[in-house]
């Protein structure tokens, strides 16, 4: 037996709310061009954004995360603010040097016998939405831990591949944060 107040509305009535539409502000619209959202198919909803002009890139490039992208031979395409950030390269040192920029020497082969796989057809030997640690090293010639999720192949509408981008983050900036935040939970606790 259905309760009465379940569903979409306080009434249990659905027929009502199907026939709604969302209608946001003009300022909301202006900003980001005409939105609609109507409901269907037993409370599932439908959305249709029109997107601001360069609003992908925009996104990437000001992510917090540092975003790299790499094409097939390794060399870097695409490097955002926060990868500057992260490791202390600027955007005119960065684009066209190879990703063994930010590899540890001690640590290159492993990384790009995968790198050459995957760019070859192989299946990665990570699981999608994997998180990885692993070192990485900054321009100031220090080591530094870095997180990101299996990083995401750039495919041609061919489908062969032309590249591999990831979203990357300092492990290192977390730890120093968690390291000051120690001394005040146990002051807190006396």
């Amino acid at each position: 037996m259905q309760h009465r107040n379940q569903g979409i509305g306080r009434t249990g009535r659905t027929d009502i709310f199907q026939q709604r539409q969302y209608r946001p502000s003009a300022k909301y619209r202006e900003h980001v061009g005409h939105c609609h959202a109507h409901l269907r198919d037993q409370g599932r909803v439908q959305m249709s954004i029109a997107l601001p002009a360069r609003f992908p890139e925009c996104l990437v490039a000001e992510c917090p995360d540092a975003v790299i992208y790499a094409d097939a031979a390794g060399n870097i395409r695409y490097w955002n603010a926060a990868a500057t950030r992260t490791f202390g390269f600027s955007t005119i040192e960065a684009i066209g040097s190879p990703l063994d920029l930010i590899i540890p020497e001690w640590l290159r082969s492993r990384p790009w016998e995968g790198y050459n796989k995957v760019m070859s057809g192989a299946q990665s030997r990570y699981d999608e939405g994997a998180l990885l640690t692993v070192p990485a090293l900054h321009k100031d010639g220090r080591q530094i831990s870095i997180e990101f999720c299996r990083p995401a192949a750039a495919r041609m509408k061919t489908g062969s591949l032309v590249g591999i981008a990831a979203f990357l983050r300092d492990c290192n900036q977390a730890l120093r944060g968690s390291s000051r935040f120690a001394p005040r939970v146990g002051k807190a606790q006396e």
